[in-house]
């Protein structure tokens, strides 16, 4: 039932106070997105590689407390199926193990701080998403506000600062590199449209047109190759499921995969591909990168060998590696190209932490989050292409950025946002509705 129907008994001054609680409850979240990604924020953009300070950490109990306390304040109890589902009861058993590692840690305070502190930003996004009547079909327009405002701070920086806003590298806007900003567009192009989808409204052309734009002129080669091949895989995936409720488009569908496969079989017969090799380094050349990913492979070897000093089962404890020259990856300055702060992949980066025992742990979550997402399919709901396009995007990105389970760094926040969304839509009940009363 939405808010709005439960409230109308009441007189107007009620109602407007109940409704503003409600929204207080949404807003921690969009400021810690804000906070995540803009670079004045200094300790957030240190995020992306697992430090912080005692301000920033501050910060998020604060945000925690607001989140919280707007949820609190509708006077009815939270929802506890939630908390007790199994998406949401994995995810918090992953982040126990991150705790739990601190025993064999070799920085043990270092580990249990920075656990907690994915304790209190999980706990941010369930007091977002922990009652029913508080969440309203708005998810991806909680997304959008904060990203879409950091991105007009950018082209204002852009127009008005250039020499702050591009680096020698690519566009950074407002944000800390010029990858985070690729991140951003990227993000702000699926909202953009999803929302032009949903709406119909120019506005939101011109905000994916903006993105765009951004996404190319950052520079950040995964966001740019990565995000339009999500929008295909989500739009073939919306062809198929429309064809599959009109029998009359099978034939047409099955004859045209039949001339495709006929096709490539004659380009390969003929010799016009090239072999995996030739094809792969034509790839990269035409990007204007390296077959190394910009050293990024020479990186991942040097700390996949950190590995032989400690149990490749458990790991070597949660953020215990990347500290500072001083640290377990001081040796990273001579076996690669130099102290990095990440291993440019969150696979490897989690590997080297929690061992086998964490990337099994990460991999039950992803599995279960997709199984959610499937109800979601089968319930109609409309937020489901843009959960799995999210998804998908964090998934690639996270190969060449260590993002997942990453201190306070953005796509760790929306992997989470999204995680307890998706939890908490699969738990309700029956097929969805709109405020009209018409099935989705």
């Amino acid at each position: 039932m939405q808010i709005d129907a439960l409230i109308r008994p009441f007189p107007s001054h009620v109602r407007a106070s109940v409704t503003n609680h409600a929204k207080a409850s949404r807003r921690p979240l969009m400021f810690a997105l804000f906070f995540a990604v803009i670079s004045f924020f200094s300790d957030a953009g240190g995020g992306l590689y697992g430090k912080t300070s005692d301000g920033h950490e501050v910060l998020y109990v604060v945000l925690l407390f607001f989140a919280l306390r707007g949820v609190l304040k509708l006077g009815n109890t939270p929802r506890l199926n939630l908390l007790f589902s199994l998406g949401t009861l994995l995810l918090i058993s992953l982040l126990a193990y991150c705790l739990f590692s601190a025993a064999w840690s070799e920085i043990p305070l270092v580990t249990l701080r920075r656990a907690a502190l994915q304790f209190i930003v999980l706990a941010i996004c369930m007091g977002t998403f922990s009652r029913t009547d508080v969440i309203q079909d708005d998810f991806v327009g909680l997304i959008a506000w904060p990203v879409c405002l950091v991105l007009m701070l950018s082209y204002l920086f852009l127009a008005l600062l250039p020499g702050y806003a591009i680096s020698t590298a690519g566009w950074r806007g407002v944000t800390l590199n010029k990858n985070t900003f690729g991140m951003l567009c990227a993000v702000a192009l699926l909202c953009a449209s999803y929302l032009f989808v949903v709406t119909r409204r120019i506005r939101w052309i011109l905000v994916a047109v903006m993105a765009a734009v951004g996404l190319v002129q950052s520079g950040d080669m995964t966001s740019t190759l990565s995000m339009p091949l999500v929008l295909v895989v989500a739009g073939a995936g919306s062809l198929m499921s429309f064809v599959s409720g009109h029998r009359r488009y099978h034939a047409w569908v099955l004859g045209a995969f039949l001339l495709l496969f006929l096709c490539a079989y004659l380009a390969y017969a003929s010799g016009s591909v090239p072999d995996y090799d030739v094809l792969i380094s034509d790839v990269f050349k035409h990007i204007g990168r390296s077959e190394s990913l910009t050293g990024r492979t020479r990186i991942w070897n040097a700390v996949l060998r950190n590995v032989h000093y400690h149990s490749p089962w458990l790991g070597g404890g949660y953020q215990g590696f990347w500290n500072g020259f001083d640290s377990p990856a001081s040796y990273t300055t001579t076996h690669s190209m130099g102290y990095m702060g990440q291993a440019h992949d969150g696979y490897v980066d989690l590997y080297n932490d929690l061992g086998y025992v964490g990337l099994g742990m990460l991999m039950a979550v992803i599995v279960t989050y997709f199984c959610l997402l499937w109800r979601l399919k089968v319930l109609a709901n409309p937020e489901f292409y843009f959960h799995f396009c999210l998804m998908l995007y964090i998934l690639i990105s996270n190969i060449t950025e260590s993002s997942l389970l990453r201190g306070m760094s953005f796509m760790n926040l929306l992997f989470y946002a999204s995680y307890i969304r998706v939890s908490s839509l699969a738990a309700r009940p029956g097929r969805l509705a709109d405020p009209a009363g018409r099935p989705r």
